[in-house]
């Protein structure tokens, strides 16, 4: 079993624990960051409940931003390289050789 402490309404994840600790720790937990007690549950999920809300709030997000920092810095290298003049072989080379 996992325990969460989620956003009331929104559901989104403030903080997980796996083990042994007593349900009110992260409740706690998010007390002490400045959560509002009345704002936040903590409860108990099954190993499928936790993975759900690991790939919706967490795994997803992640690979979007991941895809999205790349596209944004293949756009400036595509602009680099036409401000350059510079085809992709020479774009290659002049990467190498910064590299040295």
């Amino acid at each position: 079993m996992y325990r969460v402490c989620l956003k009331k309404g929104s559901g989104k994840l403030i903080e997980m624990q796996s083990g042994v600790a007593p349900l009110g720790t992260l409740t706690q937990n998010a007390v002490n960051a400045g959560y509002n007690p009345a704002t936040i549950e903590e409860k108990l999920v099954t190993p499928a409940e936790w993975a759900d809300i690991e790939r919706v709030q967490i795994t997803e997000p992640a690979k979007a931003k991941a895809l999205q920092k790349k596209q944004e810095r293949e756009a400036k290298v595509a602009k680099a390289k036409i401000k350059l003049g510079l085809n992709d072989n020479e774009w290659e080379e002049l990467q190498e050789g910064l590299k040295a």
